[in-house]
């Protein structure tokens, strides 16, 4: 048998159920203690929402139902809703927290609640070991409930919006910001162009955002809303668009994690055993990742020879993953020193 299949099989088949919680609680504090140690004092953070597929999943504690977006039609299955915060620097991916949404599960009482709680916490573990975080989401998080809380939190942040998203301009004019896309593109049609705009949000007149709107030619508009507490000398719009461009990462570790470990083909049934097995296989990754970046020479050598070979230090990641995980690789009685 193939090392990378057994491999496989220990993955899927992970007896966690028999690990005490607590074990499993000292191991992720060390993880974090340890990643703590490697960050920069100002940190880039992304978050966003994975979902796990379960289709055949029957027996599962708490399966839910959940948009399997491998699906063009993006059909509802059984299956978990994760929620991955990671940590982008220097072309490396750092996983610093996840957590399964319970509310897909039929036991919390808010999606909203849950996302909030889970952000503020990596807020709060982040700034108490003297980091200051820069949170990229997605339009998943551009709620107004989720938006309230973080902008009363003092939590800095750039979130994607939505084009119907309405906001109030300084003149007190209430527009779309589909609306100052428009604006931006007056008389340059088809031309790159980046600007920002001093808003506020209906409810939410108490705090002033900038929204950076970018128009690349072939592309969708991109806005971002930024919070005033991530705003700061130096930072122009073309800033934030090449930093919110970071958030990607988060799509890095989610694919990593979905498809180099087959991570939806687990077996183990109970809430806490699928947890721990999600963070088996991040804090994989971080090594992983974190190899790739200090001997990017070698790697890239290796990976030229095997076909592999990306500009973006990101996929850089994910080439390497996908070498190591995925090609054959002989017994482990042939390898050398015996198995």
């Amino acid at each position: 048998m193939r090392l990378e299949n057994r491999a496989s099989r220990l993955l899927r088949q992970q007896p966690s159920d028999r690990v005490p919680e607590p074990y499993v609680d000292l191991v992720t504090d060390r993880y974090k203690k340890r990643v703590l140690k490697h960050l920069r004092e100002q940190v880039l953070v992304a978050v966003d929402e994975t979902d796990l597929s379960k289709p055949w999943a029957r027996r599962l504690e708490g399966l839910g139902k959940v948009k399997d977006h491998s699906d063009p039609a993006g059909v509802l299955r059984p299956g978990y809703m994760a929620v991955p915060a990671t940590a982008v620097e220097h072309g490396r991916l750092t996983p610093l927290d996840l957590a399964l949404l319970a509310v897909y599960s039929g036991r919390g009482d808010s999606e909203n609640r849950e996302m909030i709680a889970f952000v503020l916490g990596v807020l709060e573990w982040l700034r108490e070991a003297g980091k200051e975080p820069l949170f990229l989401m997605d339009r998943g998080f551009d709620r107004v409930a989720i938006l309230r809380a973080l902008l009363a939190a003092g939590c800095p942040f750039a979130v994607r919006s939505r084009g119907d998203r309405h906001v109030v301009l300084a003149d007190g004019e209430v527009v779309r910001i589909s609306e100052l896309a428009k604006r931006l593109s007056e008389g340059a049609q088809g031309v790159r162009r980046i600007g920002r705009f001093r808003v506020r949000l209906p409810g939410l007149e108490g705090y002033e955002c900038l929204c950076v709107v970018a128009l690349l030619p072939g592309r969708d508009p991109l806005y971002v809303l930024v919070s005033p507490a991530a705003r700061g000398r130096g930072r122009t719009p073309q800033w934030w668009v090449k930093r919110y461009r970071k958030r990607w990462a988060a799509e890095q570790l989610n694919r990593g994690l979905k498809q180099l470990f087959d991570l939806e083909k687990f077996l183990v049934r109970t809430w806490v055993a699928i947890e721990q097995l999600i963070w088996l296989c991040a804090m994989v990754l971080f090594w992983i990742s974190w190899f790739a970046a200090e001997q990017k020479a070698v790697v890239m050598s290796e990976l030229r020879k095997k076909g592999y070979l990306s500009e973006e230090p990101e996929w850089l990641f994910y080439a390497f993953c996908h070498s190591i995980l995925r090609e054959d690789r002989p017994s482990a009685g042939y390898m050398p020193g015996g198995p």
